[in-house]
């Protein structure tokens, strides 16, 4: 909740003619990473606003191609301020904040894993290790795998929601396909399929430490 608020996109001086605005602040001639990072965030924002308020769904590559003449414009913009060039300043284009996805993933990766442990303990109230280990085993496989596609497609929807109150704006454009778990979503079920055993492997070692009444 802390990091998040850093990691969103600026909203003073947000329109939609594709201009970039003046600011009475000095800037830095050689930007770190995180402030050239954004900055193409901020720009990006524009560009999406300028294509949607002149060209709209009308015409798909004509506004395509208005976004990514604006991008370049802005870009050149971005040069001029910091230093660089236009396509120096490119080379970071589309770099996520890490802080900020952690930010926007790290609460859903706790409610999943909520979610995960009250399945576990009621698959294995229900079939119970000492009345069939096999059984027991392939329910929580079957299980883990169950859980994980819901994960993933709930966890995809609740990234989107994240990002659009990142960046102020209902309309992500290509910036949803950038997001970790769609850009990689194999390796984000997998992520939960593990999460899903790794409690159940912690829940069932618990059980055996347990000390037992003489």
């Amino acid at each position: 909740m802390l990091l998040l608020p850093s990691g969103c996109v600026r909203r003073e001086g947000r329109n939609s003619d594709c201009q970039w605005p003046r600011t009475l602040e000095p800037r830095a001639a050689n930007a770190n990473h995180r402030d050239l990072t954004a900055d193409l965030e901020f720009a990006e924002e524009l560009a999406i606003r300028y294509m949607e308020a002149h060209y709209g769904p009308r015409d798909l590559a004509a506004a395509a191609k208005a976004k990514n003449h604006c991008m370049g414009l802005l870009l050149e913009e971005i040069g001029k301020e910091r230093g660089i060039t236009a396509k120096e300043a490119f080379t970071s284009f589309g770099k996520r904040n890490g802080a900020a996805d952690i930010a926007m993933n790290l609460p859903f990766l706790l409610l999943y894993a909520l979610a995960a442990d009250f399945a576990i303990r009621r698959l294995v109230a229900r079939y119970p290790p000492g009345e069939g280990w096999m059984t027991s085993i392939a329910m929580l496989l079957l299980a883990s795998m169950a859980l994980g596609a819901m994960g993933l497609m709930v966890g995809q929807q609740w990234s989107e929601l994240a990002e659009s109150i990142r960046v102020g704006s209902t309309h992500l454009s290509v910036r949803g396909s950038r997001l970790p778990v769609n850009k990689h979503p194999g390796e984000a079920f997998a992520l939960a399929v593990a999460l899903f055993l790794g409690i159940a492997v912690l829940r069932s070692w618990g059980k055996r430490n347990v000390p037992r009444p003489e």
